[in-house]
C-alpha cells in the first residue's frame, strides 16, 4: 500500500474483517451509527465501512450510502 499513509493503518487483516461480516455486524443498530461517521480516520475502517454498504439490500439506500461515502475516500 505504497500510497497510504502508515499512521493511518491500524493492521488489522483482511480475514478479520469476513469474521466481522459472518457475525452479522451488518445487521445491528450499530451499524447505521457508525456508517454515519465520515470521514473515518483509519484504513481499515474505510474498508469495513465498504463491507457494510455492501451488504445493503435496498438498492437505492445501497446507492446513497455509496455516493456519500465514495465522497469521502
Amino acid at each position: 500500500m505504497p500510497t497510504v499513509n502508515k499512521e493511518t493503518v491500524i493492521g488489522v487483516r483482511t480475514p478479520s474483517f469476513a469474521r466481522i461480516r459472518e457475525k452479522k455486524f451488518g445487521k445491528t443498530d450499530n451499524v447505521s451509527a457508525f456508517l454515519e461517521v465520515l470521514p473515518h480516520k483509519y484504513y481499515e475502517e474505510n474498508n469495513l465501512h465498504g463491507l457494510l454498504i455492501e451488504q445493503i439490500k435496498d438498492y437505492p439506500s445501497c446507492i446513497a450510502a455509496l455516493d456519500r461515502f465514495s465522497s469521502r475516500i
